[in-house]
C-alpha cells in the first residue's frame, strides 16, 4: 500500500539512490547528497520545522518525490518565507499519485508564494491547469553583447551536421566578413561605455558586509523582490561548487554600489546574468559592470554576454548603451498565491530576476 509523507534527514540515503537511478539520470548519488545540503541544511531560509519535500512510499521503497526549497522574499516590503518546487520525479507506474505531491506543496504555501521556475513541457501544462501565473517580467527577451561574431553567424546559417555540406561551407565563408561588419557596428553602438570606470569593478569571491549595507540602502526600491543579504548571496553563489556563480562588484572606495551575478552557460559558451542589483543614483555602474564582464569574457574566450530583461528601466539602459536585443528561450517563472496577493504584484512594484525558485541551484 502506498503512502505520502514528508522527507526527513534520515531519508537522504534512500532518496539520493532513487534520484540517481531514475530514468535518464546521469548524475550520481553523491551529487544528490550535495544538493540536499544546498537546498536544506545550509540554506539560510531553512529551519528544522521547514518541510523538505514529500515522498511516495511503497513497501518501504521511495517511488516518487517532490522537493520543497524555502527562500526569503521581500513581499510588500516585509521579509517572508516562500517555497519553490524542485525535482518532481515519480516512477511511471505511480504517476496517478504525482499531483498529490503538488497538492501537498500548494497547501503548505497557501499563505505565501509558491514558485516553479524550471518546468518541462508537461509541468508547464499542469501549471496552466492549476492557474499558476507568470511573474510580471519579460524573461524571454534579452540583451546580448557579442564577442565572437564569426561563430554566431556560423550558428545562424549552419543546419547540417556534416562539416563539408554546402550550407556549412557557405556559412564559414560568410562568417568572416559578416563578423567583421557586425563587430564594427557593435563598437559604434557601445561607444557610450565609460571604460575608465573599470577600476571600480572587481571579481567577488565572497560577499562581505558591504552587501548587507547595499541591501539596507536600496531594499525599498521595490516592494517585491529577493532578499539580498551577504549570507544569502554566499549561499546562492558560492556554496554549490557544482554550479558556482561569477560575481562582479562595483565599489567606490570600500562601499559597494552594485553587482551582477553571472552563470557560465556552457552550451552557448556565454556569461548569462542571473541577477543585477545596484544603486540607481550612480549612473556609471551598469556600463562599468558590462565593460568588466566583456573584459572577463574575452580573457576566458567566451562568445557572448547575455542580460535578460528584468524590468523596463534596465531594458532602457541596455538600449541606451547599444546592446543587441534578442529573443531568449528561457523558461517562464511560474508562481501561485492567494488572489489578493496575486493582483497586487505588478511589474511596477516588483523586481524578479533569473535567480528565482530553484533556477541556479
Amino acid at each position: 500500500m502506498t503512502q505520502i509523507r514528508t522527507v526527513d534527514k534520515t531519508d537522504y540515503e534512500k532518496l539520493s539512490l532513487f534520484l540517481a537511478n531514475f530514468q535518464n539520470e546521469k548524475r550520481t548519488q553523491e551529487f544528490w547528497q550535495s544538493r540536499f545540503q544546498l537546498w536544506w541544511d545550509h540554506n539560510p531560509a531553512f529551519s528544522e520545522s521547514t518541510i523538505r519535500g514529500w515522498i511516495i512510499i511503497d513497501s518501504d521503497q521511495i517511488v516518487g518525490f517532490l522537493g520543497n526549497v524555502p527562500s526569503f522574499l521581500q513581499l510588500f516590503n516585509d521579509q517572508v518565507t516562500v517555497y519553490s518546487s524542485t525535482t518532481w520525479r515519480v516512477l511511471p507506474e505511480y504517476r496517478d499519485k504525482s499531483l498529490s505531491l503538488l497538492y501537498q506543496q500548494m497547501n503548505l504555501a497557501k499563505e505565501t508564494l509558491l514558485f516553479n521556475t524550471t518546468p518541462n513541457k508537461t509541468v508547464k501544462e499542469i501549471m496552466h491547469l492549476l492557474k499558476f501565473k507568470k511573474l510580471p517580467s519579460a524573461i524571454d527577451t534579452e540583451w546580448v553583447f557579442l564577442l565572437n561574431f564569426q561563430k554566431v553567424i556560423e550558428k545562424i546559417f549552419q543546419k547540417s551536421s556534416k562539416a563539408d555540406s554546402l550550407q556549412n561551407i557557405l556559412a564559414r565563408w560568410l562568417s568572416r566578413p559578416g563578423g567583421f561588419i557586425l563587430s564594427l557596428y557593435q563598437l559604434f553602438r557601445v561607444n557610450r561605455f565609460r571604460t575608465h570606470h573599470l577600476k571600480n569593478v572587481r571579481l567577488i569571491e565572497r560577499a562581505e558586509n558591504q552587501f548587507d549595507a547595499l541591501w539596507e540602502r536600496t531594499r525599498y526600491l521595490y516592494a517585491n523582490t529577493n532578499i539580498r543579504t551577504a549570507a544569502i548571496i554566499n549561499w546562492y553563489c558560492f556554496h554549490n561548487q557544482l554550479f558556482s556563480k561569477i560575481v562582479f562588484g562595483y565599489f567606490n572606495n570600500d562601499q559597494l554600489l552594485g553587482y551582477a551575478i553571472f552563470v557560465l552557460d556552457k552550451e552557448l559558451n556565454a556569461l548569462k546574468c542571473f541577477d543585477l542589483w545596484y544603486d540607481p543614483d550612480e549612473e556609471y555602474i551598469i556600463p562599468a559592470l558590462v565593460s568588466y564582464a566583456r573584459k572577463y569574457a574575452k580573457e576566458n574566450s567566451l562568445d557572448s554576454i547575455r542580460f535578460p530583461y528584468f524590468n523596463q528601466t534596465i531594458g532602457q539602459l541596455f538600449d541606451k548603451y547599444g546592446l543587441f536585443k534578442s529573443r531568449s528561450n528561457e523558461k517562464k517563472n511560474f508562481f501561485k498565491c492567494k488572489s489578493d496577493i496575486d493582483e497586487a504584484i505588478t511589474a511596477e512594484n516588483s523586481y524578479f530576476v533569473l535567480a528565482q525558485g530553484d533556477l541556479g541551484l
